[in-house]
C-alpha cells in the first residue's frame, strides 16, 4: 500500500492504476487552467502531528498562484468581491500617500508625482491568491473548488470569491469529460485569465 500517493487509496476501493489515472486527469486540468507544473501539489489528506484531515478528504491535487494587488487592480480580476477589496485597498493607499507627502490630491499632470505614487502602490507584499483544488470524496465523486483571496493577504485563509462543483462519475473517461466541462465555465475562465498574468 502506497501511503505517499496523492490520493488516499488506502481508504478507497480503487487500484493504484486507477488512482494514477485520476491524478493525471487532475494534473492536466490544472495545467489547462494555466498553472505551472511547479505549483501543483498533493492535497494534504493524512493525519500527522498538528493536522487532522476531514473524513471526506481522500486526497487529490491543488495549485496556487499569486498576483500582486497593484497589477490585479489595474487589470481587474473579474471577480466582484475581490475587485471591491482591491478598490478599497487602492483608496487606502492613496490616502496614505497623500498624508505622508502632505498633499490633498494627486496632480495627474505631474509625471514625477505619478511615478512616486505608482512606486508607493507597488511597494507592498499584498497579493491575490488564485487556488484550485481537485479533491476525491469517494470512488465515484470528486469536488472541484476554486477560490480567490485578497482581503486576507498575505495569509489567504479565507476567500472573497469561490465556486465549488461536485462531479459524480462512473468511469474515468466520464470524469475527464466532466472536468473539462467544469473548467470551461465562466468562473474557471476568469481564473485562467488571472493565472496566466501571474507568471
Amino acid at each position: 500500500m502506497n501511503k505517499e500517493h496523492a490520493i488516499k487509496i488506502e481508504d478507497l476501493d480503487i487500484t493504484t492504476e486507477q488512482a494514477d489515472a485520476m491524478e493525471v486527469i487532475f494534473h492536466n486540468a490544472l495545467r489547462d487552467m494555466g498553472y505551472s507544473k511547479d505549483y501543483i501539489e498533493a492535497v494534504e489528506c493524512r493525519h500527522r502531528d498538528g493536522f487532522k484531515p476531514y473524513a471526506h478528504n481522500k486526497g487529490g491535487l491543488e495549485a496556487r498562484c499569486y498576483l500582486d494587488q497593484y497589477t490585479a487592480n489595474l487589470m481587474y480580476t473579474g471577480f466582484t468581491n475581490t475587485d471591491e477589496v482591491l478598490d478599497k485597498n487602492e483608496k487606502y493607499d492613496l490616502e496614505c500617500f497623500l498624508l505622508e507627502n502632505e498633499l490633498t490630491e494627486i496632480d495627474h499632470d505631474n509625471e514625477e508625482q505619478l511615478q512616486q505614487y505608482n512606486e508607493y502602490c507597488q511597494n507592498t507584499n499584498d497579493t491575490v491568491e488564485f487556488m484550485t483544488r481537485f479533491m476525491v470524496l469517494s470512488e465515484n465523486e470528486v469536488t472541484l473548488f476554486m477560490s480567490v483571496s485578497a482581503s486576507d493577504s498575505p495569509y489567504h485563509r479565507t476567500s472573497d470569491d469561490n465556486k465549488e462543483i461536485k462531479i459524480k462519475f462512473k468511469t474515468l473517461s466520464q470524469l475527464e469529460i466532466k472536468i473539462k466541462k467544469a473548467i470551461s465555465g465562466h468562473f474557471a475562465k476568469a481564473m485562467k485569465s488571472n493565472i496566466i498574468e501571474s507568471y
